[in-house]
């Protein structure tokens, strides 16, 4: 064999490009083009949600189907720029273009408005804090804390966003005004 083995295989001899391909079973359909052993396959338990900023699209990889499905698309979620989830069934996407945070539930139906932010882009939920933090582009680019208990979790009625005026703003460090994402670790 001259090429490497591709992903969902690995090198069943252990020694590189001069092995047998062999498939990763099928409970651990992943691998790295190149893997040489099978611990080096793994699978995805969860479903993982991605967002496509070009198309306008929310998708999710279905553990289940081991497939991608579309779960909203077009202006409804025009320009979105950053995913958090809040509970196990609801999420907070931000639109870029709009200035807000949404709230879906995981199957794409909009529940309403949580919090309306400059060019929102990052968003993350402090489980441990019950806040959730918005990067917004504008201006001098700062980060928003807004409290879950705030955004009308607890009724489910998201008529009413949450405005600049309800966070706590906390200026980026440095003048460092061109988010594109946030993590907590």
């Amino acid at each position: 064999q001259d090429a490497p083995c591709v992903p969902g295989s690995y090198d069943s001899s252990g020694v590189g490009p001069e092995g047998e391909c062999t498939a990763c079973p099928a409970h651990l359909e992943f691998s790295y083009i190149g893997s040489t052993s099978v611990s080096d396959c793994f699978t995805i338990e969860a479903n993982l949600y991605t967002l496509s900023v070009s198309a306008d699209r929310l998708l999710v990889y279905s553990s289940d189907s081991k497939q991608y499905e579309l779960i909203q698309e077009g202006a409804v979620i025009d320009h979105p720029r950053g995913i958090t989830f809040v509970t196990n069934s609801k999420i907070l996407l931000s639109k870029y273009e709009r200035g807000v945070v949404i709230v879906m539930d995981v199957d794409g139906t909009i529940l309403g408005e949580f919090a309306n932010v400059p060019n929102p882009v990052g968003v993350v939920h402090f489980p441990a804090l019950n806040k959730v933090a918005v990067a917004g582009q504008a201006g001098d680019g700062n980060i928003y804390f807004f409290d879950v208990a705030d955004g009308h979790f607890d009724s489910g009625s998201f008529d009413e966003p949450l405005a600049e005026a309800d966070a706590v703003k906390v200026p980026m460090f440095g003048g460092a005004y061109n988010p594109r994402g946030m993590t907590i670790g």
